[in-house]
């Protein structure tokens, strides 16, 4: 996405930044749309408008970042600590 929008920035010679919604909803297609209706069916409301508004207006690499940074962390093997006993 940064390779993406720093072509599309150079371009038109302005900042451009892509929504994560823009991106998700050529992804999702007609799943897209019903998702704001599930969302409120299954769960509160809250979670729709604030929560998932946010995430769908953020630029998308952020979003794109974050999520892979959080499978990196937990996906990562513990180390095992040198010199220290285990022994209780």
């Amino acid at each position: 996405m940064l390779v993406i929008n720093g072509t599309q920035t150079i371009a038109v010679n302005r900042l451009v930044l892509t929504n994560f919604g823009n991106l998700a909803q050529p992804v999702l297609g007609a799943r897209f749309d019903a998702l704001d209706a599930a969302l409120t069916a299954r769960h509160a409301q809250f979670l729709w408008n604030p929560v998932i508004t946010s995430i769908l207006a953020a630029p998308a690499f952020v979003v794109l970042m974050v999520a892979g940074a959080l499978v990196v962390l937990l996906t990562e093997r513990r180390k095992k600590l040198i010199g220290h006993s285990s022994r209780p």
